[in-house]
């Protein structure tokens, strides 16, 4: 199968599933129009609608499931084709002589850039494979949508293990905490969809159009990049930047991912406020939990306090940070640890388990729970160990 013929298929699979998805009109409509959670359900009613949907929502429940591995299909075609590129030789070999990954292309293209001038100078290794992707405005845009495909992947993955964690797992959630997931499942299915469809147009091997990086442009950024007068360089440098400014803003105002952006402003301000928000509550449940480093070097008026007021408090803020956040994973396994000290399994069971969906570690949906990954690391390991039991999984509400 050749490259362009699989990511077609890759894309084709892609696209036919979002299409779907979007025929269906009884449903809630996430920002960009195609069915969604919406925030009318209770947490009971969000645990019965996912455990049994009904037949006619089955295609679009399992789109949202499904959609992070169809883009990542995408991205790695597309990492395929800059590697049969060369584009991978201006990234520095590591020590252990393992392959670099996109994430470490896109790293070394923003070190070279930082320092243009000289990573396109006369003498400097793979200079006009640098300028190959200095002149490819599609790179350079995929470059910055990296990090947003990674954040939407992480919230669509986390928000659906802890809400499909209520009916096959022991995750708790409020109504309001519910309906918090919901809103920001359908905020990340909707850009990540956009994206999709972004990364896909972007990242196919034309040779025509806007961004491609022309011979004529390759030799502009070498030869201006090369002038001996610094001053000269520097204003050469800032006109053609100006130049490929113009021409990004044009590409920009067709692609749905910067389209999407302005209509979801507000919730994207919404959600970045409440995980900053939680995140600060959470330096702060770490100072009275005795445990953590934090906390073993608190004040003396915190240090002398019993240590179960001490827990109590950790679990108070955990508890009042998640109601903000309900995807902080630091605060969920902060109060598993604080609610182990005083309360029995039925309590702690509740909170390991929202923190390990949101981790990745236990996925949630399709019929059972499963392990998805062995815990990581000492948290993972810990909260993995304090929900094991022979009870039948699920609380009672």
């Amino acid at each position: 199968m050749t490259l362009r013929f699989g990511r077609t298929l890759a894309a084709a699979a892609l696209l036919a599933g979002l299409a779907t998805a979007a025929a269906l009109g009884d449903m809630p409509e996430a920002p960009d129009g195609h069915p969604g959670l919406g925030t009318e359900r209770t947490a009971r009613q969000v645990s019965k609608y996912l455990r049994k949907p009904p037949r006619r929502d089955e295609d679009a429940i399992l789109s949202w499931a499904v959609l992070p591995t169809r883009v990542q299909v995408l991205w790695d075609e597309y990492e395929r084709r800059l590697r049969e590129e060369g584009a991978f030789d201006v990234v520095p070999p590591t020590a252990d002589d393992e392959p670099a990954d996109l994430d470490a292309l896109f790293a070394a293209y923003r070190e070279g850039a930082r320092v243009l001038p000289a990573t396109l100078a006369k003498h400097a290794e793979h200079a006009d494979t640098f300028a190959r992707l200095h002149a490819d405005l599609r790179f350079r845009i995929l470059a910055d949508l990296r990090e947003p495909w990674q954040v939407e992947r992480r919230e669509l993955l986390a928000g659906l293990a802890v809400l499909n964690g209520m009916h096959d797992g022991y995750v708790v959630l409020t109504d309001e905490e519910t309906r918090k997931v919901c809103e920001r499942v359908d905020l990340a299915a909707a850009r990540l969809r956009s994206l999709a469809l972004d990364l896909d147009t972007l990242s196919r091997d034309d040779d025509a159009g806007p961004g491609v990086p022309t011979a004529e442009w390759i030799e502009r950024w070498l030869s201006v990049a090369r002038m001996a007068n610094a001053l000269d360089r520097k204003n050469a440098i800032e006109s053609l930047l100006e130049e490929q400014r113009r021409v990004r803003e044009r590409m920009e105002q067709q692609m749905f991912h910067y389209r999407l952006a302005e209509e979801v402003d507000e919730a994207l301000r919404r959600r970045e406020a409440a995980r900053q928000d939680a995140a600060r509550i959470a330096l702060e449940a770490a100072v009275y939990a005795p445990w953590t480093d934090a906390g073993k070097e608190a004040d003396e008026a915190i240090a002398g306090m019993k240590k179960s007021h001490r827990y109590a408090y950790s679990l108070r803020l955990s508890v009042e940070g998640l109601a903000i956040d309900p995807l902080n994973d630091t605060l969920a396994f902060y109060a598993g640890v604080a609610s182990d000290f005083t309360h029995d399994v039925r309590v702690t069971r509740p909170w390991y388990d929202r923190f390990l969906a949101i981790r990745g570690v236990r996925t949630h949906g399709q019929g059972s729970t499963t392990v998805a990954v062995e815990p990581r690391d000492e948290w993972e390991r810990h909260a993995f160990d304090r929900i094991q039991g022979d009870d039948p999984l699920g609380l009672p509400r």
